[in-house]
């Protein structure tokens, strides 16, 4: 990465710090910031990086610009985290809800539509010069990649910088307990396929990512639903008595950043579950394709690093740090390893050996620590400036998560709204959102959506969450 990029990400550092210094109640509502002058004196940047933060802060609502006075902390309206569901027993994942999924998918390249309902980062977030450099390096220094299979296992190269990255977190994982995968969701999938059975019972949370139901569904296992709760994870004290009373095969879980609630699990939370599953013999699918973008810089730990039993099986992916269009994944279990490589290799042989190069030598050559800090960094300023415009445009009673990492916010409106409904109005007018009910299709899931804030912020993004405001109000007025 270049000098230039530097700079940019600098001031995005700076107002970073400034947010947490109010956030902690370092900075108090009036307090004056210091001048630009001071400022730069006291970060030892230019003049230009400190109206880039300070602006930055303007935009995020933190902080107002006094003419001939300087600069002032707004108040701040504290705001509840949006509430938990009541999970009904039994949920049915109607086709309509894959009708929905299926437009959301298809909006990013179809009718205009602003992809604030789906979950990918923005074209800038991601190292595309340096991924089209390394294909055509490695298109021209061998033909291997296009003309023959791979390893069934993934690519020796790459499983050997995963597990390299994986230790740098704690974890003890070898080339050899790796599986590539063509993405997470087949990982997580072909995990599910390798250690159960039709008929068994999993462990979903609720909410959680909308495809989990549907890949249960397919492989014919039972779902059992516990209640998701955002801000903190998984209901542990609801999971308990589920697994007291039910034969569970395995826990599909988010841990870091969910999706679609944002929500990141305490270290203590993360050890509570694991004794848990330990104790009960149970499996743990950990998804973890978010846990490289925390906004601090901090990677929380994932399960992996975290278990003592060998319960844990980790599956990621590249598809929200260097793009979605790459399709590599892997899932790292040493005691299962076997039984998943072989029910992938019965799904597709081998994963596309060009990928899997091309990620290798990104991780190679440039690193993962390195981009995701600059990743996260800016997602965080682009969250600050998301909310604000949340809070400009939808109604008082409206709840926003506060997401310390991905990009991500789970929004609940007033009673009385349908995400639904408002999904289907505001399809036409080049608006998308994510209504709740495919998210576990609960009763109260109605009046949630997500919504992404991977994209930059623009003018057209703003015009599409006034018009997302717009229409809850006149569903409010209708009621």
């Amino acid at each position: 990465m270049g000098k230039g990029i530097e700079r940019r990400a600098r001031y995005r550092i700076i107002a970073r710090q400034i947010i947490d210094s109010i956030e902690s109640g370092a900075l108090g509502t009036g307090d004056k910031l210091p001048s630009l002058r001071a400022a730069c004196q006291r970060w030892r940047v230019s003049l230009i990086t400190i109206k880039g933060a300070y602006r930055l802060l303007e935009q995020g609502g933190y902080i107002d610009a006094r003419p001939q006075s300087g600069y002032y902390v707004l108040a701040r309206e504290v705001q509840d985290p949006p509430s938990a569901y009541t999970v009904r027993a039994k949920a049915s994942y109607p086709n309509d809800e894959l009708r929905i999924i299926t437009q959301i998918i298809g909006a990013r390249t179809s009718d205009g539509i602003r992809a604030l309902g789906a979950a990918i980062p923005g074209e800038e977030l991601l190292p595309l010069k340096s991924l089209r450099l390394y294909a055509s390096r490695i298109a021209r220094r061998s033909d291997e990649p296009l003309s023959a299979y791979g390893d069934s296992s993934g690519s020796a190269r790459l499983r050997e910088e995963i597990a390299r990255y994986y230790r740098s977190l704690g974890a003890r994982v070898l080339p050899g307990d790796i599986v590539v995968h063509n993405g997470a969701l087949n990982a997580i999938t072909t995990t599910l396929r390798a250690i159960t059975r039709p008929g068994d019972s999993i462990v979903l949370e609720s909410p959680t990512y909308y495809l989990f139901m549907h890949a249960a569904a397919a492989l014919n296992l039972r779902v059992v639903s516990v209640p998701h709760i955002p801000g903190s994870g998984i209901d542990l004290k609801a999971l308990g008595g589920v697994l007291r009373s039910h034969p569970i095969k395995a826990i599909v879980v988010i841990p870091n950043f969910h999706n679609p609630a944002g929500s990141l699990m305490s270290l203590a939370a993360k050890e509570e579950l694991l004794g848990l599953a330990a104790r009960h013999k149970i499996h743990i699918i950990e998804d973890d394709v978010y846990g490289d973008l925390g906004f601090t810089g901090e990677r929380p730990a994932p399960l992996l690093a975290l278990d003592r039993s060998e319960q844990v099986i980790h599956c990621s992916s590249v598809s929200k740090i260097l793009g979605p269009g790459l399709r590599v994944g892997w899932s790292i279990s040493r005691a299962l390893r076997s039984e998943i490589q072989q029910a992938r290799f019965l799904q597709s042989i081998a994963c596309p050996t060009l990928t899997q190069e091309v990620v290798a030598e990104f991780f190679s050559n440039e690193g993962l620590k390195r981009h995701r800090r600059l990743m996260g960094t800016k997602l965080a300023a682009q969250a600050e400036i998301y909310r604000a415009a949340l809070r400009k445009y939808l109604p008082a009673g409206t709840r926003i998560t506060q997401p310390e990492g991905g990009f991500l916010f789970w929004v609940e409106l007033p009673k009385g709204c349908d995400t639904t409904a408002l999904f289907h109005s505001l399809a036409h007018k080049h608006t998308g959102l994510t209504p709740g009910i495919i998210f576990g299709n609960q009763p109260e899931a109605r009046r949630f959506f997500r919504l992404s804030f991977g994209a930059s912020f623009s003018p057209q993004v703003d015009q599409s969450i006034a018009r997302i405001g717009d229409a809850v109000q006149r569903q409010l007025e209708d009621r």
